[in-house]
């Protein structure tokens, strides 16, 4: 999620928040730290977010010792064999051999 998305939600919860909590409360000193303890807590929470991305494993990561899949495929493919070891390239039909 880009920064300026989360800003413009942020902003429009933290309105919603303050507008919702000042109709319950009646209360302008209430309603303001209630507001920036919401504020603080969902910058918290956008940071725990980017530092989850930023260190957690790839989605398309695999293992250092194993080739990608797209890898062994065009090994295979460069070698005249198709996975798994037979002749046959998937999605092309054989003729027949006399």
């Amino acid at each position: 999620m880009s920064f300026p998305l989360f800003l413009r939600g942020m902003l429009l919860t933290l309105t919603v928040f303050a507008i919702t909590t000042y109709i319950v409360t009646q209360s302008w000193w209430l309603t303001l730290i209630s507001t920036l303890a919401c504020a603080v807590i969902i910058q918290i929470g956008y940071f725990a977010t980017i530092l989850v991305m930023i260190w957690g494993p790839s989605r398309g990561e695999q293992g250092h010792d194993q080739p990608a899949e797209g890898e062994k495929k065009q090994a295979s493919m460069e070698n005249g064999k198709a996975l798994g070891g037979t002749d046959e390239v998937p999605g092309v039909r054989r003729t027949s051999q006399l």
